[in-house]
């Protein structure tokens, strides 16, 4: 495609993650920046991707992953792809499927939707939603998304009820709406205020239906074992007052929380959907 492609890849003291996911980017026609706010650096990144770090270690997901979209927008991309650490890319025709379905649907921002266990089919369905027993959730269960959209040109698209930030798609135009991701947050909702400042603006779907392309899963994966490879992992009592802290952010920026956000009907969600392919 003649628009440019900008890549950017978060990550933070997990080496062995980032060199994994870089290597299954070999071969992609983007521009491709790193993002780098830990400690421990990754040995093997080729010389072709930008390696960008912030001003000191652990300085919170929202300012890092800033810090490589306004590299890929200040390069003049028109499509930029926010990947974190874990994320490996089975087929990189991944990315011209996502900006194929944008121009088709008018929908401006995308999150990989199967990345989020709770978007998969679990043995306990009561894990889905709950934090507190994030760890025990599977990711190998068949996506189950709550709703598919088809759409003409053999376009379509998977609506889930959670959203997570592993792999996101935005247009720079959707961008240049709605900013970038705010800087307040440091490591739990950054995303989820991101994506429904999207929803404000009739960008994309409506929230708990949450937009991603149909067979996402087939080009897309996360490596083994990520959830018990990080830092909130491990430390129960952190995890929980970033939560807190996330969610006071949230709070005061849309005097809501995402949990008393009111789901819209089925046919809501499809009027908007209609709305956006014609604006």
């Amino acid at each position: 495609m003649a628009d440019k492609i900008g890549i950017c890849i978060s990550t933070c003291d997990r080496p062995n993650y980032l060199e994994n996911c870089l290597l299954s980017l070999s071969g992609v026609e983007a521009e491709i920046c790193i993002c780098d706010d830990g400690h421990k650096k990754a040995k093997n990144i080729p010389a072709c991707f930008k390696h960008l770090e912030t001003d000191h270690p652990r300085s919170g997901v929202a300012i890092n992953k800033n810090l490589g979209l306004r590299y890929l927008l200040n390069k003049g991309c028109d499509y930029i792809f926010a990947l974190e650490d874990d994320c490996i890319i089975k087929d990189l025709s991944v990315f011209d499927k996502y900006i194929e379905a944008s121009i088709v649907t008018g929908i401006q921002h995308f999150n990989f939707g199967p990345g989020s266990p709770w978007n998969r089919k679990q043995d306990d369905p009561t894990l889905k939603g709950d934090l507190s027993k994030r760890m025990l959730a599977k990711q190998d269960g068949i996506p189950s998304p709550k709703l598919i959209v088809d759409y003409s040109d053999n376009i379509s698209i998977c609506l889930y009820e959670h959203v997570v930030g592993m792999f996101s798609f935005f247009t720079r135009s959707g961008l240049d709406t709605v900013g970038l991701y705010d800087e307040d947050f440091y490591n739990a909702w950054e995303h989820v205020e991101h994506t429904y400042r999207f929803i404000q603006a009739n960008l994309t779907s409506d929230f708990w239906w949450f937009a991603d392309i149909k067979d996402s899963e087939l080009y897309i994966e996360g490596q083994a074992d990520e959830k018990a490879n990080t830092s909130l992992a491990k430390n129960e009592e952190e995890f929980n007052k970033l939560v807190r802290d996330g969610l006071d952010v949230f709070y005061k920026k849309h005097n809501t929380v995402p949990v008393r956000i009111k789901p819209q009907s089925k046919q809501q969600v499809i009027n908007k959907i209609k709305t956006i392919k014609t604006q």
